[in-house]
């Protein structure tokens, strides 16, 4: 089946009270990602920031990326996914994560990107 676009999204979650204390939960957070946005993980790049705390963590998954990304110190956690899975529903990936992580608040911008 020919593919036509790529969907992309980012969810924004603010005032979180239960951010990932570690490297291995945000590896936890991504394998459940993955799970609910229906995407295959691959391999993974982390790294954690100096002063802050803040942690980045990127997945290559078969069809494309997701990369997580918190800023502690603002409570705040972002979430990038892109997939070119037509099934990929990025509202229960919201819902799940807003709930996991405690958030007051959410936004979930998304769009898709023509591939021809």
């Amino acid at each position: 089946m020919k593919r036509e676009f790529e969907k992309e999204a980012t969810i924004a979650l603010y005032e979180c009270n239960s951010l990932p204390k570690n490297m291995e939960e945000m590896k936890d957070l991504l394998a459940e990602v993955a799970k609910f946005a229906k995407l295959n993980v691959l391999t993974t790049c982390e790294y954690q920031h100096k002063g802050s705390g803040g942690k980045s963590l990127v997945a290559i998954v078969e069809e494309s990326l997701i990369a997580l990304d918190e800023w502690p110190e603002y409570r705040t956690f972002i979430i990038r996914i892109a997939s070119c899975n037509p099934n990929s529903d990025f509202k229960i990936v919201e819902s799940y994560a807003k709930e996991k992580l405690k958030c007051k608040k959410s936004n979930l911008y998304e769009r898709k990107i023509p591939l021809y």
